[in-house]
């Protein structure tokens, strides 16, 4: 089984639910955004106890207290949970080197779902996507495509990722395989324009997650990179911002494929 699996909580029959719909990954992003537009802008209009009562039962204290940072973490621990996914010490982390990259200074790489009109806010759309999200690398995880690119990025994490050059490809593989079931999300084309866009902004967003903090990609087992991922992609297409450094990778990669 994938990377992932061993974040997603094990709910007893549920589980077994959950196997089954996730063997085709299409489908299963499919299913949950049917109609996960309406729904999560019904919840950002004030219907909020209703979206928590969701995940109140997979709620640990530091989960707790990280959803009262922000109206984002708030949405989207909402989401994730909702999807059956722990949120651990290592997700928040994940999703702290975003949130203090984006405070450091954002740059611009579309309009974001928000300003598209897509959503009646922000919370709504983090909502969506974060559910959206929880749902794809869930399914990839049961279809265990990604395995051997993160042991590649396994493999390197043991030496602190020095070889940069290396780290690129092995993110690029990586990003290769997660931006299929993430493009498919209604909304995401038309935040970030073409799929080689989302596939470079997913792999920027695992090269500062590995530089950030080494230790923690090998070690979670999938968890520091899943808060990574999921709060970064969703950032990316609900408000069209990355961490600031995004066009400066991006600008040595054209000259080293050059």
């Amino acid at each position: 089984m994938g990377w992932f699996n061993s974040v997603v909580k094990d709910i007893g029959d549920a589980a077994e639910d959950v196997g089954d719909a996730v063997v085709d990954v299409v489908d299963v992003v499919d299913t949950v955004v049917d109609g996960v537009e309406d729904a999560a802008n019904t919840v950002a209009d004030g219907v909020t106890d209703a979206a928590n009562a969701v995940s109140s039962s997979f709620t640990s204290a530091a989960t707790s207290a990280w959803k009262a940072t922000s109206k984002e973490a708030l949405a989207i621990g909402t989401g994730v949970e909702a999807a059956g996914i722990v949120i651990g010490d290592s997700f928040l982390s994940g999703a702290n080197v975003v949130a203090d990259g984006i405070e450091d200074g954002a740059e611009v790489v579309g309009d974001g779902l928000v300003s598209l009109g897509k959503y009646v806010s922000s919370y709504a759309c983090d909502i969506a996507l974060g559910s959206a999200l929880s749902a794809a690398f869930v399914a990839l995880a049961a279809d265990g495509e990604e395995e051997v690119s993160m042991a590649s990025l396994a493999a390197l994490g043991l030496t602190n990722f020095v070889d940069t050059a290396a780290l690129n490809t092995a993110a690029k593989t990586l990003a290769y395989i997660i931006v299929e079931p993430v493009y498919l999300i209604p909304g995401v084309s038309s935040a970030v324009g073409h799929k080689s866009e989302m596939e470079t902004i997913i792999a920027f967003l695992i090269v500062t997650a590995c530089k950030e903090k080494p230790e923690l990609v090998v070690s979670t087992a999938g968890q520091y990179l899943a808060g990574v991922l999921i709060y970064g992609i969703t950032h990316v297409v609900c408000e069209g911002e990355v961490p600031g450094g995004y066009e400066v990778w991006q600008g040595l990669q054209s000259e080293i494929t050059a």
